[in-house]
């Protein structure tokens, strides 16, 4: 419709343009002619034209602007279902996780200890950082992550290779907790190296699977209010 209208003022601005042109030329023949009545007439009528004209290119700006704003939006619109389609995708493919074997993790300080033997009765969410994963989508759901849940509640594992590395880490998301490292979770997700959360219990079973987006702040917090009812 917006395409239509556009070519519309195009054409009477075209026909306007060629009017005018004529015009011109009478009022220069008619001055050479002293007939300056008819030349004032004809004046006049140049200068409504051109206002005409001024208002149909302003109108024409108007809707060029107004057309790529709505293609921005379209463009925005159609990735977020993209990027929603390509996580609903990994969520069905992964979503049987029911268990994680009892890893190796190394500390800030390069100690070795076992998964186990941070859990005790209690589930606690699991936080698993990929250094590969989206920053925003981390930096938001940690964001709200905290306002949720104290530090003794969650475990962060991520996969940095370097001491210096998650120090830097730690600085952006600002975590507080001991961050702990290990490069594979051994987990059928991992290979995908994104930013994911479950929760954990000391039998080592997993549950509530999830892959926050920053996009969807909603869901995020949807998902953290189950937790919440769940731990």
């Amino acid at each position: 419709m917006s395409k239509l209208l556009m070519s519309f003022i195009f054409d009477a601005i075209n026909w306007k343009l060629k009017i005018m042109k004529k015009w011109l030329c009478k009022i220069c023949f008619l001055w050479e002619n002293k007939n300056r009545t008819v030349v004032i007439f004809l004046l006049v009528g140049l200068f409504v034209s051109l206002g005409f004209v001024y208002v149909l290119l302003v109108r024409n700006k108007r809707l060029n602007k107004e057309n790529r704003l709505l293609q921005r939006q379209y463009e925005a619109v159609d990735n977020a279902l993209f990027r929603m389609e390509e996580m609903q995708k990994t969520y069905l493919q992964y979503e049987n996780m029911k268990k994680i074997d009892d890893i190796d993790l190394k500390t800030e300080t390069d100690s070795i200890l076992k998964l186990s033997s941070l859990l005790d009765d209690k589930k606690i969410i699991v936080v698993r950082i990929s250094n590969a994963a989206c920053v925003s989508c981390i930096q938001d759901f940690c964001a709200v992550l905290f306002q949720y849940f104290s530090g003794s509640e969650i475990i962060y594992i991520s996969d940095y290779g370097s001491a210096k590395e998650l120090f830097f880490m730690k600085q952006i998301l600002g975590i507080e907790n001991q961050v702990y490292r290990v490069e594979a979770l051994k987990l059928p997700i991992d290979k995908e190296k994104k930013f994911y959360v479950f929760i954990i219990d000391k039998d080592l079973s997993i549950e509530k699977f999830f892959l926050p987006h920053y996009e969807q702040k909603g869901l995020m917090i949807y998902y953290l209010d189950l937790l919440k009812k769940t731990l």
